[in-house]
This record gives structure tokens, sequence and C-alpha cells, in this order.
């Protein structure tokens, strides 16, 4: 079949701090293992697209080594960190290309502040068992995802055998920032003071809630 039409185009920065070279390699590696288990597939009309069936569970046995990921509102180091910036790539090249989302979660945190690597409300976190993302073809041909990853982005595109009937843009608006209903204890030092530091209680991150 020929897929000679692009319905859909995305790419997003992989963020690689210096002090963190090994896990941004051991992500990388585990962005192109997934990859390759997806590369090229094919969605016939009415098909679903299931991220973990395709990835496989992230284990050591399946090829996945340890990588940064969220874990109860915070950046831990776990099998398979990293998944999720090919869930969020996946995800908006299915928004783009019209398909019809089935399952989808958002981030718990938005660790990186204006420097995130995918627009908020435009994320798709993934976790085994528990978190997945799924969409339908809905339209009247087959459609084809590819993919690929490099040191600096990883990007995609999605095919068809004809162009779409509508051009399709995403938009994400805040509609409300929603204090957080936790509280820590955080130290900090006081150079004025014999006692040599005080205690205050900050509010944790706050929520954003956002429309696409």
């Amino acid at each position: 079949m020929d897929f000679s039409h692009h319905l859909a185009a995305y790419s997003c920065p992989l963020i690689n701090p210096p002090s963190q070279r090994h896990m941004f390699l051991n992500k990388l590696h585990n962005i192109q293992l997934a990859i390759s288990r997806m590369q090229d597939l094919v969605l016939q009309p009415g098909q679903d697209f299931d991220f973990w069936a395709l990835a496989q569970a992230p284990t050591l046995e399946n090829g996945y080594r340890e990588g940064a990921m969220f874990i109860n509102h915070r950046v831990s180091a776990s099998i398979g960190g990293g998944l999720c910036q090919l869930s969020g790539l996946v995800y908006n090249l299915a928004l783009l290309s019209g398909c019809t989302i089935t399952e989808r979660f958002n981030h718990s945190i938005d660790a990186y502040g204006e420097d995130r690597y995918i627009p908020l409300g435009r994320d798709a976190t993934v976790a085994y068992g528990f978190k997945n993302l799924r969409f339908r073809n809905p339209h009247s041909q087959p459609i084809r995802l590819s993919l690929d990853v490099s040191e600096r982005a990883a990007s995609g595109v999605m095919r068809g055998l004809a162009p779409l009937a509508q051009s399709i843009s995403i938009r994400t608006e805040t509609l409300a920032v929603l204090p957080s209903p936790r509280r820590w204890r955080h130290a900090a030092t006081r150079s004025t003071s014999a006692a040599g530091r005080i205690d205050r209680l900050r509010a944790a991150g706050c929520g954003l809630r956002n429309e696409v």
C-alpha cells in the first residue's frame, strides 16, 4: 500500500541534563527499544492502538533499562523510565491525525516547568498495569505510524493512503490553577541567627486544569 500522504507530524525535544547522562542514555535506549516494537505499525479502519501491548512490560527481561520517571508525584528511577515521552509523542500524532482517544492519562506533576517537552494538556503518561495509551483509527482508510528518536528529539509521522477530509490543529488553555492539598516542611539556613536554621512550611506544587 502506498502511504504517501502525511496526515500528521510531531516532534518533541529530549531533555539531557549533564549531571544525569547515564540516565539519559538509558532513557534513549528504552525509547529506541519501544519504537522498534511499533515501527511502521498499520492500523486498519476501526483497529485499536494499545501502547503496552506493543511496547511490552518494562522489565529487564524485555530489554529495558533503569530511567527517570514520575512515581507518586516525585521523579524516581525505574525500569523503563522515559517511555512517557514516547507515549506523549504518539498521543499527539493520534490527536493531529483525527484518531479517537479511548484511554489517556496526564502526568501527576509538571516537573520541567517552562522547559517541558510537550505542552500542558498534551502529555500522556503510561504505567504498566495501571495507565495505558489507547486510540482507534476512525477513518475509512488504514493509517501507518512511523517513529524516530535521536539524542536531540523524538519525532513521528502518521501517514495514510489519502489526505484527511479536514485539517486538524490543537489549542490548549489553562482554565484554573488548583491549590495543592499537601504541605511539606522545608528547612532553610538563617545566616543572622545563632540557631542557624529555621523551618518554613511551603505549599506543595499547585495543579493546573487544562482544556485541549
